[in-house]
C-alpha cells in the first residue's frame, strides 16, 4: 500500500472510532444513571433496618429506624437520610445522619452530636453504601471489563465492571470503588479500596426488593478483613419527614420525636 493510501486508510479509521467511542460513552453514562436510580430514592420514605454480625456471636441484631428525605430534583437534587437505633437498648437513641456534605453521629450520653471523619465512617463495617453519592455527577466513572458473577439471588449475571473514583478530595467516599452492574442498574457486587489501592470493603449477597415505589436494595453482606456485617431492609414505605429532623442540632430529640427513648 503506498504511503497517501496507508495515512487515509488510517484516518478512515479514525473517523469510524469516533462515533464508536461516543456510542460507548454514552451507555456507560446511562448505565450509571441507571445504577443511581437504584441506589438512591426517587423520592422521600421510611424503612426498617436490621444489622447483624455473624462474625461476632452472642451480639445481639441492631434496628433501626431509617428516614430518608429528597428535595428538589435533576442535577439539583439533595438526599439526606436519618438513622435511629430502636434496639437494642443499650443502644436505643443513637443516631446517625448523612446530609450532601457531611455525616453525624449523636449519641444520648454526649451532649452534642460530633461530625464523623470519613475514616471514622467508613471503618465501619456496616457501613456500605451513602445515599449522598451520586455517581453519575460526584465520580469519573471507568469501564473495566464484565464478568460474569453469582449473584445475592443465586443467578449467574453478566456484569458490566465499572470504577468510581470522587471528582473532589473532600467528598465523604472511598478513593476508588468497584461495582459489578447488570443491564437493568442493579449491582450485585461492589468493593472499596484505599488510596493505597488496598481493598478495604466488599459488598456480596445483594438483594432486592420494592417499596415506596420502586425496587431497591433489600439486603447484603458486607466484609472488612475479618468482619461482617449483615444488611436487611425489613420494609420501605413513602413518608415524607420534617426537614428540621435532618439538622444536627435536632439529633438530641430524635428519639422522642419518632418513638425510640
Amino acid at each position: 500500500m503506498k504511503p497517501r493510501a496507508r495515512i487515509a486508510s488510517a484516518a478512515a479509521l479514525l473517523v469510524a472510532a469516533i462515533p464508536a467511542g461516543r456510542a460507548a460513552d454514552a451507555a456507560l453514562e446511562d448505565l450509571v444513571s441507571r445504577l443511581d436510580r437504584v441506589r438512591i430514592p426517587a423520592r422521600s420514605c421510611a424503612a426498617t433496618i436490621e444489622i447483624s454480625r455473624p462474625d461476632r456471636p452472642g451480639e445481639p441484631t441492631q434496628v433501626f429506624r431509617s428516614f430518608t428525605r429528597v428535595d428538589g430534583s435533576g442535577a439539583g437534587r439533595r438526599t439526606s437520610a436519618l438513622l435511629v437505633c430502636a434496639a437494642p437498648a443499650k443502644d436505643a437513641g443513637k443516631v446517625l445522619l448523612f446530609t450532601p456534605d457531611a455525616c453525624w453521629f449523636y449519641d444520648p450520653k454526649a451532649k452534642n452530636p460530633a461530625r464523623l471523619s470519613p475514616g471514622q465512617l467508613w471503618s465501619q463495617p456496616a457501613s456500605a453504601d451513602s445515599p449522598n453519592w451520586h455517581l453519575a455527577t460526584d465520580f469519573s466513572a471507568a469501564p473495566a471489563g464484565r464478568e460474569e458473577i453469582v449473584c445475592g439471588d443465586g443467578a449467574r449475571r453478566a456484569c458490566a465492571v465499572i470504577d468510581f473514583a470522587p471528582r473532589l478530595a473532600s467528598l465523604a467516599a472511598p478513593a476508588l470503588m468497584r461495582y459489578w452492574v447488570g443491564d437493568d442498574g442493579r449491582y450485585w457486587r461492589a468493593e472499596h479500596y484505599t488510596a493505597g489501592r488496598r481493598l478495604a470493603k466488599t459488598i456480596e449477597g445483594v438483594t432486592y426488593g420494592g417499596g415506596a415505589g420502586a425496587t431497591h436494595v433489600a439486603g447484603m453482606t458486607i466484609r472488612s478483613g475479618p468482619e461482617a456485617a449483615g444488611v436487611r431492609v425489613i420494609r420501605m414505605v413513602a413518608k415524607e419527614s420534617p426537614a428540621a429532623w435532618f439538622e444536627p442540632g435536632a439529633l438530641s430529640s430524635i428519639g422522642q420525636e419518632v418513638g425510640v427513648e
